[in-house]
């Protein structure tokens, strides 16, 4: 990238508003691979049309909103302030295993400012619904209805003491107010209303921008605004200097995140299980649902963004095309994803008995019995 920007710039009249779908594919390879050059590239196309605008649905509409949103010089970031910080804690999305998580957040040193955490999730835990029944995947019959789409009526009509174990698993808002240390807690039910049907990417999405806005309502201050998800585990022992974090932030217009801006196969993509930044720059990465929602009811969907909404990828074009840059933050290394406690082959084969014994079994139910009993017997021998 730092080669080719080199050559084209020695062209006379390079950038000119023909080049900018080269233009925008070198700053995309920019922000992934060396953030000076990007500079460059923003300040040489905002040199050859300072007034630039237009809509970001074409490459010279998104190349002219970076130009508008990425700062006109890299400022030197100020010295780190002589205070805590005020930093909200967003934390969104399933809550899955965030008992055994949260311990682990300590790692992170935000108890060593004034962090305030805001919670914004879902009544019902929710946990992978495929890892439960990955030991019977040997008998395909059973588990092809155990993972299917109709998975939790089926194991209701037929195993209700099971399904009753299995599926009663709703958050309860004063248990997580005590474990969280806060007051600002709010769930919904996504089982009911507009939320049927969703993709469990819209409803982060949706989840996210809750968040982010609770946060804002409550009208402080904030110097930093941290999305993260209830279920991640942090297991680096990296230490976090969030003044750097804070001052960086501002002067680069940066987020630090799990997985920065990468290619993975056909896609750009942002990590969405952490980020941090400050108010600007996460005021873009919370929005992108709100935003995209606007761009489809004006029939002007952004340029390369797909019509359905994918994992990872509106959010990573959409910080972009705002100007932001964005790095790992070295904590989230090696971070993992929680479930809550599973039922274990044996306790579903003492829940599956008083089920089966009221009627007459069948090969399902038979079947079912094995790979519990095949478990149970290869965890008493090994």
């Amino acid at each position: 990238v730092q080669d080719i920007v080199a050559q084209r710039s020695a062209q006379p009249g390079w950038p000119s508003t023909a080049d900018r779908s080269e233009v925008l594919a070198l700053l995309t390879f920019a922000a992934m691979f060396h953030h000076p050059t990007f500079r460059t590239l923003i300040a040489a196309a905002r040199q050859a049309s300072p007034a630039a605008e237009g809509a970001m649905t074409d490459p010279a509409g998104v190349v002219a909103s970076m130009v508008r949103h990425a700062p006109v010089a890299l400022i030197e970031p100020r010295a780190a302030p002589a205070r805590r910080l005020k930093i909200a804690l967003c934390v969104s999305g399933q809550l899955r295993g965030y008992k055994a998580a949260f311990p682990t957040w300590s790692k992170l040193g935000l108890d060593a400012h004034e962090t305030t955490v805001f919670i914004d999730s879902w009544q019902d835990i929710g946990r992978n619904w495929v890892r439960i029944w990955h030991f019977v995947r040997a008998h395909g019959d059973v588990h092809r209805m155990l993972v299917g789409p109709d998975a939790p009526l089926w194991l209701q009509r037929r195993y209700p003491t099971l399904a009753a174990a299995v599926l009663a698993s709703d958050a309860d808002p004063r248990a997580l107010a005590t474990l969280y240390g806060t007051k600002h807690v709010r769930l919904e039910n996504d089982k009911d209303g507009s939320f049927l049907g969703r993709p469990n990417v819209w409803k982060m999405h949706y989840k996210v921008e809750r968040a982010h806005h609770f946060a804002l309502e409550n009208g402080r201050d904030f110097d930093l605004f941290v999305r993260i998800r209830p279920d991640i585990a942090i297991v680096a022992d990296a230490p976090t200097d969030w003044a750097e974090i804070f001052a960086r932030s501002r002067a680069e217009r940066l987020i630090f995140a799990d997985l920065p801006l990468r290619f993975v196969y056909d896609k750009v993509e942002l990590g969405d299980q952490f980020a941090v930044g400050s108010r600007d720059t996460m005021d873009a990465y919370a929005s992108v649902l709100s935003n995209l929602e606007w761009c489809r009811e004006a029939k002007a969907r952004p340029f390369g963004v797909p019509e359905a909404l994918r994992n990872h990828e509106a959010l990573g074009l959409l910080t972009l095309y705002r100007g932001i840059l964005t790095e790992p933050l070295p904590a989230l290394q090696g971070a993992r994803l929680l479930d809550p406690t599973m039922l274990s082959a044996a306790e579903i084969y003492d829940l599956l008995r008083p089920d089966i014994a009221a009627r007459t079994a069948d090969n399902l139910d038979r079947a079912f019995l094995s790979a519990c009993e095949q478990t149970i017997g290869e965890h008493k021998h090994g």
